[in-house]
């Protein structure tokens, strides 16, 4: 069976485009597929659907996703009983196409047709109306889910009932759902009689959503988060119910149960820069806040598309944030500290520089699984573009919000910690229960249970138990080649500006790495530990990093300073010590920070950085073997520079120029010849400044923009 699994790289991310990994995929075709493909994977599964989580929930870096593209076959249909049985990937929207015609509608929509009814139930998402129907776990008749073991278990509230708690809001992490069994409502028409009401500030658009709640089933307000002072969270009160036949018009009545109709429009690349700033969301509201305010209730009747889902007028919209993406924070807080903890957070937001560019209020009942993110309150949904300081006012929002008794959507979070979250989440040792019982070797694992550190928790060997969490410091680093003239320096510079050190070697002079050890420990005080490891393999790099975790010493910055530099005639005569030098300069430092990268992906912020040289600036006669390995390096460096681009995760390229060192015996005669203390002092100011290119001495920045420059004729003339 497992010959028949495919499992092909891929890269994916979430709707919000600012976390992305790359994983293995495998799209089975059916349910037996589903089962084969767990069967056949020895790693960590996690499933995708359409790509509407907007965080990592769905997420699994450097492990295996299994797609649900092809598991969308709508099994059976009651148009008297509106049950609708339906598998995992089917969409929203397909159900729409089948239940409307009969007469039946969603019981409960989020603000897309397009998420997929696994995903939905796997979030256990709400709509509009939350307050009257709950949210989509709460019409479901059963499901059925794959297991661990392979095996398919239904589950209901009056069968395996504690799995369908933990799996309703899960965020998949119990198992796969393959099949659904829907409660459909029953509607007259697919219209919808709206009213919008205009509001002057917070205080009167809670009021108008308290005062409608007991009378209309829809109810949502859009915030102006433009607006300041008086007038903070004014916007408009947007209501909602299903219209009966007599309330339509002529044309409406025609099309009395019209379908979803087709999405035409969409962005079809990602615009360099974000379009979505201060200056366009300044217009949009200005823009949508003044439309129609000279009267203060609007009545009209919509399609069910404009009023359920107006943003899936196009396709892509995402992309209008850019290359960095978006975030959409929601939160719910408790009723009775509603209006300061809003007011507080649109504030802060518009002082900090951050301000929304669509924020959503509305009120929330009660919901039943253990994991699921409504509670009674007011929750608050802020769609964010990513800029540098947002992830650190998110920090601050999630310590206020738990403050206040509140939570945030983990189908929508990547930032929440995993303390944090605890805090939140009051029913979390139940689901715990639960998952240690169907997958106590958390087989279903995705970038968000990591972050959380829900593998400890059922492993039995929390990071939070072990203190882990604290041993991430900004001031910790592990250098690799720690030996070296360059990484000796700046291990001792750093370690004198008040960092611990986890210091590697990757040859045999650990002895040299032990005695720098143990002279920073006498000299600073400061911590540093000795660490060795196989050059060869990700498995040897794979072990080093776990000791070091283990240990509790896992660092927030990574510093290769490894590198040789042998005789330019002794590399062009021996092909085999070219490929050696290749290595150790390129392959084996690449290997090394992709490894760390992918466990900073996971951690949420870091600091990488490399050595290279001005020498991969230009490559020149004398060294061009080396300044290719270096140039190489630069461009890994780049490249990775770009995948993180917008989180908090700083990577710096230092180019030092030549240095006294072992490297350069017999070179006295070389311009410009530094001193390793002064140069690991520089390199250690640079990286605790978040500095993203290092020359030193700096008077190599202008010389190499000058040799960059020179047009190939003249250089060719230079002997160097």
């Amino acid at each position: 069976m497992s010959n028949r699994i495919s499992w092909t790289p891929k890269r994916l991310e979430g709707w919000g485009r600012y976390r992305s990994a790359r994983t293995h995929v495998s799209n089975p075709s059916s349910i037996d597929g589903i089962v084969a493909a767990v069967r056949d994977s020895s790693g960590q599964i996690i499933t995708y659907g359409k790509g509407r989580s907007y965080g990592d929930a769905s997420l699994n870096t450097a492990g295996r996703t299994i797609l649900l593209d092809r598991l969308n076959a709508i099994v059976e249909f009651d148009a008297k009983s509106g049950v609708i049985v339906c598998e995992a990937g089917v969409t929203l929207e397909q159900i729409l196409n089948v239940a409307i015609p009969a007469g039946w509608f969603l019981p409960v929509t989020p603000g897309t047709r397009f998420p997929t009814i696994g995903g939905c139930l796997a979030a256990d998402v709400h709509g509009k109306n939350h307050h009257v129907a709950g949210s989509i776990s709460q019409h479901v008749r059963w499901f059925e889910i794959v297991l661990a073991d392979g095996s398919r278990v239904r589950c209901s509230l009056n069968e395996n009932t504690e799995l369908f708690h933990a799996t309703a809001g899960g965020m998949g992490l119990t198992g796969i759902i393959c099949l659904v069994a829907l409660q459909l409502s029953t509607v007259e028409t697919s219209w919808i009689v709206s009213e919008k009401i205009a509001t002057d500030s917070l205080r009167e658009t809670m009021q108008e959503l308290t005062a409608n709640d007991t009378t209309w089933p829809y109810t949502v307000a859009w915030i102006d988060c433009m607006a300041s002072g008086d007038a903070i969270g004014r916007g408009d009160v947007i209501l909602g119910r299903h219209a009966r036949a007599d309330e339509l018009s002529q044309a409406q009545l025609r099309n009395k149960l019209q379908t979803p109709p087709m999405t035409k429009l969409g962005l079809p690349f990602t615009p360099p820069l974000s379009l979505v700033n201060r200056l366009t969301t300044k217009i949009f509201n200005t823009v949508f806040g003044l439309s129609g305010r000279m009267t203060k209730r609007r009545a009209s009747v919509l399609s069910a598309w404009a009023y359920f889902y107006p943003l899936d007028v196009a396709h892509s919209w995402n992309r209008l944030y850019g290359p960095p993406g978006f975030v959409q924070y929601q939160i719910v807080v408790p009723l009775e500290v509603g209006y300061e903890a809003i007011r507080h957070i649109l504030d802060r937001c518009l002082v900090a520089g951050h301000p929304s560019s669509l924020a959503v209020l509305k009120r929330f009942g009660e919901a039943q699984g253990y994991l699921s993110f409504p509670k009674p309150g007011w929750t608050l949904a802020l769609d964010i573009a990513v800029r540098p300081g947002l992830f650190d006012l998110l920090g601050e929002f999630d310590r206020f919000v738990i403050e206040q008794g509140g939570r945030v959507y983990l189908a929508k979070d990547a930032v929440l910690g995993a303390e944090n979250f605890r805090k939140m989440y009051f029913e979390y040792g139940k689901w715990l229960e639960v998952k240690k019982a169907v997958d106590p070797q958390c087989r279903f694992s995705s970038d968000l249970s990591r972050r959380l550190d829900i593998e400890g928790d059922v492993r039995g060997n929390s990071k939070l138990e072990l203190k882990k969490m604290q041993s991430v410091k900004k001031n910790s680093w592990m250098i690799v080649g720690a030996a070296g003239g360059i990484g000796s320096a700046v291990a001792m510079a750093l370690a004198r500006k008040g960092c611990d050190l986890a210091l590697v070697d990757v040859g045999e002079r650990i002895g040299e790495v032990e005695r720098l050890a143990l002279r920073i420990r006498e000299e600073t005080g400061r911590k540093a530990t000795c660490h060795s490891f196989g050059e060869g393999s990700v498995t040897s790099i794979e072990s080093l990093l776990d000791r070091v975790e283990e240990a509790g010493e896992a660092p927030f910055g990574y510093l290769w300073a490894a590198g040789v530099m042998w005789q330019q005639s002794d590399l062009q005569l021996d092909a085999d010590k070219a490929a050696r030098h290749h290595f150790i300069n390129y392959t084996l430092p690449m290997l090394f920070l992709e490894t760390v990268a992918n466990r900073i992906e996971r951690q949420g912020s870091g600091h990488i950085a490399a050595i290279g040289s001005p020498a991969g600036d230009r490559a020149r006669r004398s060294n061009y073997l080396y300044g290719a390995d270096k140039a190489a390096l630069h461009a890994y460096l780049d490249g990775l520079a770009h995948r993180f681009a917008g989180l908090p995760v700083i990577i710096t390229t230092i180019k030092p120029g030549p240095t006294r060192t072992p490297m350069t015996e017999g070179m006295e005669k070389l311009p410009l010849l530094a001193e390793p203390g002064a140069q690991g002092k520089r390199i250690a100011r640079g990286l605790l400044g978040g500095a993203k290119e290092i020359y030193t001495p700096a008077v190599w920045r202008p010389i190499m923009t000058v040799i960059k420059l020179l047009p190939k004729f003249v250089f060719d003339r230079l002997d160097i």
